[in-house]
């Protein structure tokens, strides 16, 4: 529980910020389609944040080379994002699909990396 805690202020982070992201960045296709493309991205990365943290910790110890444990978890969360994030997009509509999802990607893939470089330095063991 102390790990979601920890998650908390970025997750809500991630719903403000990459929902107004994503409503800027479909804004001209209308104001009902833009807060659509908002709200899925928001509540998307919201979770996503409580879940890059779970599954960043499950797979560090996983693998055995110090290499692995540090690119692989957050390699393998950026592909689960990727896909996840790419088919909520296309099911519902969202007309600037790669200007709205790579942004949240890449800070995804960083804040992963992140939280092993945090594992591996010993600040969490979950």
């Amino acid at each position: 529980m102390s790990e979601l805690k920890k998650d908390l202020p970025f997750a809500l982070l991630a719903f403000v910020f990459w929902g107004a992201w994503a409503y800027y960045a479909n804004s001209e296709a209308g104001f009902s389609v833009a807060w659509v493309s908002a709200l899925s991205q928001g509540l998307f990365s919201m979770m996503m944040t409580f879940f890059i943290g779970f599954v960043t910790v499950a797979l560090f110890h996983r693998f055995a080379s110090p290499l692995t444990q540090l690119l692989m978890p957050s390699l393998l969360v950026l592909m689960m994002t990727s896909v996840c994030l790419s088919l909520l997009h296309v099911a519902i509509g969202t007309p600037e699909l790669l200007l709205t999802i790579s942004p949240a990607l890449a800070v995804g893939y960083l804040f992963s990396l992140f939280k092993t470089i945090q594992i591996k330095k010993g600040g969490s063991h979950e």
